[in-house]
């Protein structure tokens, strides 16, 4: 069996994903890519360089602009046209996806609906837990409130409520690797004293890099909606336009948003394999 036979019957059961056939197809190529060293070089992107080795992360520590980086790579890498062969399509993704190492802060937030995140702790064990899982499109990390009105609605038999309406945009991240997409619970040594004053402050950082999906034509972000209808019992509504970046992810750590101290690091996949 020729090798882009093996290639494609692999891709076709799953066990080879999409994105190592790029890398592999277009490894001689000796020159980084231009977006990656453009997007490298963007403060609005990436404030400061992550350094996944450090011990603590300062104070005011900044992660990476969710929204900047969307808007850019979904910039950089339009879906394939009629016109573009899939060798093609295929040169121009990989010509075209950053390298870096980006990380992002996931937090609970019950306003924004961000609440996905909880911390538990054991006082027996003297043990804190974080606990964090994903949406079945990915990991919601920024909500953008555009507008928030209310409107008067009646239901057949007339019965009147006020309806509060949201309408936004929501930033994500949707992890290739599975590992990184499943529910996940990470768990430190805390003392009781430690953990009354910690808790409500802890927070998720997800250390990942870039990563097309899976697929005959593999994307770099992809993006969805969300919505909802009022009911008299709820009355309330949103629609959100919600956009992903596809990413692989390597480490999940705890750490405190206001101190910057790190409590933990669980490793998914090792960062210098790559």
């Amino acid at each position: 069996m020729a090798v882009k036979e093996v290639i494609i019957t692999l891709l076709f059961l799953g066990i080879l994903p999409v994105s190592d056939v790029i890398a592999k197809k277009y490894s001689k190529a000796k020159v980084a890519p231009s977006a990656s060293v453009e997007l490298k070089n963007d403060q609005n992107i990436l404030p400061v360089p992550f350094d996944p080795k450090t011990a603590t992360l300062p104070v005011d520590f900044k992660a990476t602009n969710i929204m900047a980086l969307y808007n850019k790579l979904s910039k950089a890498n339009p879906e394939k046209n009629e016109f573009e062969t899939k060798d093609a399509y295929l040169k121009r993704i990989h010509d075209n996806y950053p390298y870096e190492i980006y990380s992002f802060v996931k937090e609970t937030d019950y306003r924004l609906g961000l609440g996905n995140l909880y911390c538990e702790y054991d006082p027996e064990k003297q043990m804190m837990s974080l606990h964090y899982w994903s949406y079945s499109d990915g990991i919601k990390i920024f909500k953008n409130i555009k507008s928030r009105s209310t409107y008067e609605a009646s239901n057949r038999f007339g019965v009147k409520t006020i309806v509060t309406s949201i309408r936004g945009d929501v930033y994500g991240i949707t992890s290739i690797n599975k590992k990184g997409g499943t529910s996940r619970k990470i768990s430190f040594k805390l003392s009781p004293d430690e953990a009354r004053v910690q808790k409500n402050d802890l927070v998720a950082l997800i250390v990942c890099k870039v990563c097309p999906s899976n697929g005959d034509e593999p994307k770099i972000t992809h993006t969805n909606t969300d919505s909802s209808q009022a009911t008299m019992d709820s009355p309330y509504e949103h629609y959100y336009t919600q956009y992903f970046i596809n990413v692989t992810v390597y480490e999940v750590w705890v750490f405190n948003s206001k101190t910057g101290v790190i409590y933990a690091k669980e490793i998914l996949e090792p960062l210098s394999s790559t």
